[in-house]
């Protein structure tokens, strides 16, 4: 790690070096840490970053979508701000409670419940799960405090995974426990 600010430009002004300077017409966020990076991403969800627009087209107020969603929208429930990307499916009864980003490609199931979260693309969520505050992808699971569940480590792949897998057949425990849960 080296940054920027603190390391660099001190290093080339040590040795000399010419620095020069010039204004951007954009906002310069750093994310640098994981925690940053989910910070900004609910700041552009909320609107608050000048000089950026989500993309896609906003297909209900504070609900942006890109092309070839598969999602029932009056089949969900939905609390802006929401972005969800291309190729995404979103099962019946999901529940997206913004700010919240679903990343192109990714598979929520029916009656999960994603709040202030990202999905990265490609990731699977099944249909029981709730997700408050994280960053998830195929295999990690990370809290807005940047903890890390690495997915490959522990039994996870039932309850999140790669999207381009097959999701792992539920052990007997795992369905005794979701008949419980019913």
């Amino acid at each position: 790690m080296y940054d920027l600010g603190s390391q660099l430009f001190p290093a080339l002004a040590r040795a000399g070096a010419a620095l020069h300077g010039v204004t951007l017409p954009f906002q310069w966020l750093d994310i640098g840490r994981v925690t940053d990076y989910y910070q900004v991403v609910q700041q552009a969800l909320r609107g608050e970053i000048r000089g950026f627009s989500l993309p896609g087209r906003e297909v209900r107020p504070g609900v942006w979508m890109g092309l070839n969603v598969n999602a029932n929208l009056d089949r969900c429930r939905i609390v802006p701000p929401v972005y969800i990307g291309s190729s995404a499916t979103i099962e019946d009864g999901a529940e997206l409670v913004g700010p919240t980003l679903i990343g192109s490609a990714c598979h929520v199931g029916a009656g999960a419940r994603i709040e202030r979260s990202v999905l990265l693309e490609h990731t699977r969520v099944a249909g029981f799960a709730e997700l408050s505050e994280k960053i998830l992808s195929g295999r990690y699971c990370v809290g807005s405090d940047g903890t890390v569940i690495d997915g490959s480590l522990t039994d996870t792949s039932w309850l999140f995974a790669d999207a381009r897998s097959q999701p792992a057949p539920l052990s007997e425990a795992q369905q005794q426990l979701l008949r419980i849960a019913a």
